[in-house]
């Protein structure tokens, strides 16, 4: 079978501090992106993953966070036309 290799960035950051940096891009405020909802029994505060098996293969991030937040602003300026046809439907799947 295949191997999982985590990829994840050098510093952990929380999940607010990453909507808030979202929502700098954007030049939105927070407050008009997100609502905060209660905690769920065993919300995640953060994601933090080991990525030390995919750096021993070689792999370093290239690329920091706000830049990678702006290349994807960008590339979805690009391309708003194919998204705004993309289908919203959504299928969890477990």
């Amino acid at each position: 079978m295949g191997e999982v290799y985590n990829v994840g960035p050098e510093k952990p950051i929380s999940i607010k501090n990453l909507c808030l940096s979202i929502s700098d891009c954007l030049n939105v405020s927070f407050d008009s992106l997100y609502d905060i909802s209660d905690d769920r029994l065993g919300q995640d505060s953060r994601y933090c993953l080991n990525s030390d098996k995919i750096k021993n293969l070689g792999y370093s991030q290239k690329i920091e966070l706000q830049v990678g937040i702006l290349g994807v602003k960008k590339w979805a300026e690009k391309h708003l036309d194919s998204l705004a046809r993309a289908s919203k439907n959504y299928v969890m799947r477990g």
